[in-house]
């Protein structure tokens, strides 16, 4: 008895190729990692486009008025004291990077012959 494999969904090769007809060389493999470049670029394009938050008295998550103690984040809305913090609203931002390019910039490497010895 013949078992066809998971990329010839389990047909002989004669059926497969049958099935396939005029593009024999494609299988479910090559579209899927097709639709998955495809499904890249898109959320790529969505990353591009941020809103722009027209409302300055009020929460970008949930709306709520701030009045004058809205939290104005690194990634540039205006949040409530419930989601100022950036793990509270998915915040875009990188913030570990600013922090290790501060460090970077504020703290230069000591190198050994600036030191005196005694």
């Amino acid at each position: 008895m013949f078992y066809g494999t998971k990329t010839t969904n389990f047909m002989c090769s004669k059926c497969f190729k049958d099935s396939q007809g005029s593009s024999p060389g494609v299988t479910e493999k090559d579209s899927k990692m097709e639709a998955q470049s495809e499904e890249k670029a898109v959320e790529e394009e969505k990353k591009e486009e941020k809103p722009i938050q027209t409302k300055k008295n009020r929460c970008w998550n949930c709306n709520k008025k701030v009045g004058l103690l809205g939290f104005t984040c690194k990634c540039g809305y205006i949040f409530c004291s419930k989601h100022r913090h950036a793990d509270d609203h998915e915040c875009d931002y990188d913030h570990m990077a600013d922090d290790r390019e501060a460090l970077r910039k504020n703290n230069p490497m000591l190198v050994t012959s600036k030191l005196e010895t005694s």
